[in-house]
Parts: C-alpha cells; structure tokens; sequence
C-alpha cells in the first residue's frame, strides 16, 4: 500500500515537473528524507539541502520540508521572488516556511512572556522592509515628523500604534497594494532567518549587527549601517523598537503549532519587538517581546512595513 501510494506521489511530482519550472511557481513538498529526494529527483540536483525539519530549495523553483513520515503537496503560484521597490521604500521577499517561536528556558536574558516555545508555520509569503521606516519616508506619506531624534535616514520614532496603520493604511490606498505592520510570528520568523540562536548572528552578542545602550551614544542613527542578517534585513535587532500588528498576551501557553498565528482577538497593549538604541544586549535578542500601550509615544519606538503578496 505504501509503495503504490508513494508512486501516485511521483506521478504527480512528474507530471507537474516541466510546467511548474516554465512559471513563477513554487513547490512545496514533504518528503521521508533527503536521500530519497535525490533518487527520485536526480536529474535536478538540490541546492543548499539542509538537515530534515528545515526548508530546502531546488534549483530555486521548487522547495520543501523534509519530515520524518509524511509525504505531502502544496502548489502554489507566486510571484518572481525578487526584492521590491515603492514609494522609495525597499522591500525583500520573505519565502513560507517553518520555526520555533520563542526562546529556552536557560537563554540568557530570558523572560517568562518567550515561552513555551511552540511551532509555527508561516505559509503566506510576504514582503517586509529591508529597513525601519525613516523619517524621510514617513514624512512623504504624512506630511509630519513627530520624532525626537531629527534626520531624513534616521528611523522615524515616537510613532504610535494607530499612526502606524494609518501609514500603512495611505501606502495601500497610493499603490494599490495590501500594506500592513507585520504580525509577531511573521517579525521573529524574518529576524530568525532560519536560525535558532540567541541573536539571529549566533549565541554570542556582536556589536557589529546592532545599535544599543553601550554603542548608541544616546540616540538612534541611519538605517543600514550595521550588518545585515541572512535574509538581508537590516536593523532587526536594536536602533529602534518596532510596532506589531498584535494585542501583547504574557505568554504563549497552550500553543503547540500555529499556523500565520495573527495574536489575541483582544488586548490593551500591543507588541513591539527588536530592542533599540538605549537597551541591554539582551533586549536585542530574536525571541525577545516588548509591549505598550497604543497611543503613547516613545522615541525608542518606530515601525517596518510589510507588504502582502499577490497572487
């Protein structure tokens, strides 16, 4: 029963083959493991083949999850997966996949609102930023800056909640497109970047990737001048906090594996993440949460866009 099954799998794969390489498709596919990929695939070598439970790709049209016993398809139409340019803000094309929200128990730094850790699987594909809005940006969409640190590449702050909606709201009545904050699941999946560290560079803190307390000198400074990380996103990790579309809930208990987990119906205090130019090293962490209230400022706050795809 089992090898009949896995033929009409391959049946499937095979007849989907040529069509799916000639367009902007995707294919996602859960094998047994890697081995057996490469037999029934060979003619197409993998790229970067990964360990099982991680993404792979294959020759950048199709990619997949390796699991332990399941063998599944998904099709899906997207896009070109290229980093995108509007209204003068440059966005990176965030692919669907698999991670592990929040943070151990012995992390350093740790705080209670980071566990349990649970999965989550982002199957919608997105844009998001490649920097935090500046205020240059900000201005050209609202007409007012109402940051305290002043400067056209400067991240713009003291930015409420609902102003950064209403940012977002104007961006997708002027190009037609779905702009939007980025849910908390789909912020520490980009700033991850597939890893599972403490910081998305390694466990160890590098000054190098982020802006805070002992490197700030008391400020926040232009966008995209520390290092990047894997996914080319800049500024993940400190300069200046940034907003969440979610209501803040203190832990994320009872939650074993979510699926584009949009947070609490609820709340009186929404989410931000990131840490910022006045923090410890240890704000700066992937799994690390902040939250606040929606309408009060602060200058370590601002925000990144995302942009939904179309398909």
């Amino acid at each position: 029963m089992k090898k009949q099954f896995t033929m009409h799998i391959l049946f499937i794969i095979f007849f989907f083959y040529s069509f799916l390489l000639s367009e902007d498709f995707v294919k996602e596919i859960d094998f047994e493991h890697i081995d057996y990929l490469e037999k029934t695939i060979d003619s197409r070598p993998m790229v970067s083949p990964q360990a099982k439970g991680t993404l792979f790709t294959i020759n950048g049209a199709f990619s997949g999850h390796l699991t332990s016993k399941t063998i599944d398809i998904e099709i899906f139409k997207f896009p070109a997966q290229e980093d995108i340019v509007e209204k003068d803000i440059e966005l990176v094309f965030i692919p669907p996949g698999e991670f592990t929200m929040g943070t151990l128990e012995n992390e350093s730094g740790r705080q209670r609102d980071e566990g349990p850790m649970h999965k989550v699987t982002i199957k919608s594909p997105f844009y998001i930023g490649k920097f935090e809005v500046t205020q240059a940006q900000y201005e050209s969409i609202m007409g007012t800056n109402p940051s305290k640190f002043k400067g056209d590449d400067l991240p713009v702050d003291s930015i409420t909640w609902s102003e950064a909606i209403e940012f977002c709201r104007k961006m997708s009545e002027l190009t037609g497109s779905k702009y939007r904050l980025p849910t908390e699941a789909e912020w520490e999946y980009a700033c991850r970047a597939s890893t599972k560290t403490t910081f998305f560079w390694g466990n160890d803190f590098d000054e190098s990737y982020g802006w805070y307390r002992k490197n700030s000198g008391g400020t926040s400074h232009p966008v995209g001048q520390k290092s990047p990380n894997a996914w080319g996103l800049y500024d993940m990790c400190g300069n200046i906090e940034e907003w969440c579309s979610d209501w803040y809930k203190k832990s994320y208990k009872n939650k074993e594996h979510e699926i584009d987990p949009q947070g609490p119906s609820s709340g009186t205090l929404r989410v931000r993440r990131g840490g910022c130019w006045q923090h410890s090293i240890f704000c700066l962490r992937s799994g690390n949460r902040f939250y606040f209230e929606p309408d009060e400022r602060s200058s370590q706050i601002g925000f990144r866009i995302v942009r939904e795809v179309n398909f």
